[in-house]
């Protein structure tokens, strides 16, 4: 979105805000979607509902890049609800893989590398042939996904039901806890990165300055995913997830109130990089709560859900502290979400193992 949201007002002779409204669009679409693919899940097999998402989602791209009006509009609608069922369908059944951890955390740094190319060739190509040739790229990367879908599990085991059953107590309410909390901690990190060009600018550095030390950063973030890959659930799923959520806070804390560029850009990195290290834990833990990975698979509707309220957040913080203070409100609030992830243990947790990764 950050490569054609500026682009897409000037061929539409739209006004400059159009673009943004489309964006929200798309995500809204998204949102609701993912949050309602548990329930196609009952109907289709996630693998089904995988490669119809994705046709659906290389359909969407392909009407935005007709660069007329209403195909627009409806393109925006049919990829957002598209990518919202992708998600679901590949989110379930990576709740129900033997090692669901370490699954996550492999398509988190899957994506994070896709996004980082993306970023890279994107531009160069909206540069050369405008944004329907972007427009046309996505709904070819979403046509590729096609025959890796069928690959996939006809449907996801029923296994993890069963023991969710035998656990004795309901995990609705936990899970439900649990989901929420996703969506205020990645709620209070985009409204961090909503301030960080004021935050580097109370330091003398320029919105280009800012803006090259963030793409560094998204390179470096690289590491997190890599780094939760590697761990696994060796240490259980609570302890890496508390103890990240409570660093990410920490740096919360601090990031408003540096005073030098180097420790600017290393809390800046870490508030980027930590909820791709948590994301993972937070998903398997929610696959522990069985349902077929249903749990699982609306975690990503509460991330966006999480990131659209951010900005907001940020402008409501704002108006009652100073921008020193922001970084402690955002710090209360991810700290709260840690402490609900300590108290959502149940008996299906996995234990620390040395079992090698799928």
């Amino acid at each position: 979105m950050p490569v054609w949201v500026g682009q897409i007002s000037a061929p539409m002779h739209w006004p400059f805000w159009a673009g943004g409204a489309l964006a929200t669009l798309q995500l809204a679409c998204l949102t609701l979607s993912n949050l309602t693919g548990p329930v196609t899940i009952g109907t289709l097999s996630p693998r089904a509902l995988g490669t119809w998402a994705a046709l659906a989602v290389a359909g969407g791209f392909l009407l935005m890049a007709a660069s007329v009006p209403v195909t627009v509009i409806a393109g925006a609608i049919l990829s957002g609800t598209g990518c919202g069922w992708l998600l679901s369908s590949i989110n379930s059944i990576a709740a129900c893989s033997k090692y669901p951890q370490r699954t996550f955390a492999l398509l988190q740094l899957v994506l994070v590398m896709l996004a980082v190319a993306l970023f890279f060739s994107l531009p160069r190509l909206l540069a050369a042939r405008g944004v329907a040739a972007v427009f046309a790229m996505l709904g070819a990367c979403a046509i590729a996904a096609v025959p890796l879908l069928r690959c996939l599990p006809a449907q996801a085991p029923a296994s993890r039901d069963s023991t969710s059953r035998q656990a004795g107590r309901s995990p609705n309410g936990k899970a439900i806890a649990v989901l929420f909390s996703l969506g205020i901690v990645i709620a209070s990190q985009t409204a961090l990165m909503a301030s960080m060009m004021e935050v580097g600018g109370a330091i003398g550095l320029g919105v280009p300055t800012v803006g090259t030390l963030m793409s560094v950063a998204a390179i470096l973030c690289l590491v997190s995913p890599l780094g939760a890959s590697l761990l696994g659930d060796r240490m259980g799923l609570l302890l890496p997830l508390v103890t990240s959520t409570l660093v990410l806070a920490l740096t919360a804390t601090f990031l408003t109130r540096v005073s030098s560029t180097l420790m600017f850009f290393s809390l800046m990195t870490a508030v980027m990089g930590l909820p791709l290290f948590i994301s993972p834990y937070v998903l398997s833990l929610l696959a522990n709560f069985g349902g077929a990975g249903r749990w699982a698979a609306v975690g990503p509707g509460f991330m966006m859900a999480g990131a659209a309220v951010g900005p907001s957040l940020a402008g409501l913080a704002r108006t009652i502290t100073p921008l020193r203070g922001l970084g402690e409100c955002m710090a209360l609030t991810i700290a709260a979400a840690a402490t609900v992830f300590a108290l959502s243990r149940n008996r299906m947790e996995p234990q620390s193992d040395d079992a090698s990764p799928p």
